[in-house]
């Protein structure tokens, strides 16, 4: 069991990206500051800063951050703390989300070793994903692809990783939320030029149909080829081919693209050669950023798979070539954020379930970039009895709508530190 006295809170204030900082000297006001504006304050509201907040800090006196939500609407605002009182000063610059890259075989065109061997005749391999979904709410709830085939006498390295792509491609498009992309690598820089006149080559995100104009002389059925030079570029296959459209044998899996001359494509000569360190097939799962997200009821999450190979001999798998994360200070997370934080400014479980339904406010900007400076004091408390004086916890957030310390970011960021007493750059 945990206790936690009214003192006790957590508190978000957000702020934009460029807002005019206050004149020091002013009182905060709705009216005097603007929308999106996050400014430190006396006890009674007069703006600090540097200079005046070092001459706080110097007095031990209480400070309060003030978040502006624009004339007519209420000042958010912090509880008062005071330098003596500080716990934890911390503060960390934007970064954005990586989705995990995944590789079964070949790894990297630098660092990876390794392809995709080639079991006996009548060996069954199997080749399973298995991840995390976020469309149920809050659940952890997992899912399985699954491909598998029993080698024939008659396999080659190159047919096996063709089956296994356009298969695994195909089981996974039975989710809701397709969770990756499934693409052949090769380690082959055994490359030549298309030819032709062709121009405006489209190809479209998940299909498999791809037109242009003029004509492509050296692309017949079965060539492999890349959309650009390089072996991290993802290896295509002819099945079909008109006079000016063809068919890949697997969905197009990159974001739709335009190649403007037939020249940029890459005809690959694959190698197969199966043991040599950085040669061969491989296969290569990179994960989507999850596009549903809304705040209670869809979180926010980057996709997360394991995949493994089975019988596939010594095929090396890779599931951390790229690691996920969620980044930080991503606009789904402040959302989230802001979302439950009010929770610890008043509101009750029992709001959220009125008919018609509390609406929660909501400062967040959409695909914000938010900077992050994190506050913790203590204070000291007697009402209960049944403790001596126990400790409670403010614990304030403030997020800012900027990648570098600069602007409002950079302004709050010196007049904290000058406030609480810290080194210039502490926080940030």
């Amino acid at each position: 069991m945990s206790l936690q006295n009214v003192s006790n809170h957590k508190q978000l204030l957000i702020g934009t990206a460029n807002p005019s900082y206050p004149t020091a000297g002013t009182i905060a006001t709705p009216d005097n500051l603007a929308a999106g504006v996050v400014a430190i304050t006396t006890e009674d509201g007069v703006v600090l800063d540097a200079s005046t907040a070092a001459a706080v800090a110097t007095a031990n006196r209480p400070i309060v951050v003030v978040q502006s939500q624009g004339s007519g609407k209420p000042l958010i605002k912090s509880a008062s703390f005071s330098k003596s009182q500080l716990l934890v000063a911390k503060g960390k610059l934007y970064s954005g989300a990586a989705q995990q890259v995944s590789y079964v075989g070949y790894v990297s065109a630098t660092t990876g070793t390794g392809t995709i061997e080639l079991p006996g005749a009548g060996t069954s391999v199997i080749l399973r994903n298995t991840f995390k979904t976020n469309f149920f709410q809050f659940s952890d709830k997992l899912m399985e692809s699954i491909v598998g085939y029993k080698i024939t006498a008659s396999d080659t390295t190159s047919s096996l990783v063709d089956y296994l792509v356009k298969y695994a491609i195909q089981d996974v498009q039975r989710y809701v939320n397709i969770p990756y992309a499934v693409e052949r690598v090769n380690s082959s820089t055994t490359e030549a030029a298309g030819t032709g006149t062709g121009t405006n080559i489209i190809f479209t995100k998940n299909s498999s149909q791809v037109t242009w104009t003029g004509t492509i002389t050296n692309l017949p059925v079965g060539t492999y080829f890349r959309l650009a030079t390089g072996v991290t570029s993802a290896i295509y296959k002819v099945k079909e081919k008109n006079a000016t459209s063809l068919v890949l044998d697997t969905p197009y899996q990159g974001s739709t693209n335009t190649v403007a001359a037939v020249a940029t494509l890459q005809v690959v000569t694959p190698v197969t050669t199966s043991g040599t360190a950085g040669a061969g097939w491989g296969i290569r799962f990179t994960g989507y950023p999850q596009t549903k997200f809304a705040p209670n009821i869809f979180r926010y999450e980057t996709s997360k798979f394991v995949t493994t190979a089975t019988n596939f001999g010594a095929t090396t798998v890779n599931n951390a070539y790229v690691v996920p994360t969620e980044g930080s200070g991503v606009y789904e997370q402040i959302a989230e954020e802001e979302f439950f934080f009010q929770l610890f400014e008043g509101m009750h479980d029992a709001n959220l379930i009125q008919v018609p339904p509390v609406t929660m406010r909501s400062n967040v900007e959409l695909s914000g970039t938010y900077s992050i400076i994190d506050l913790e004091v203590a204070t000291q408390s007697g009402t209960m009895s049944f403790i001596n004086n126990p400790i409670a916890r403010k614990q304030v957030r403030i997020a800012i709508n900027r990648q570098t310390r600069v602007n409002q970011l950079d302004t709050v960021a010196d007049i904290l530190e000058a406030a609480l007493g810290l080194t210039n750059g502490t926080l940030l």
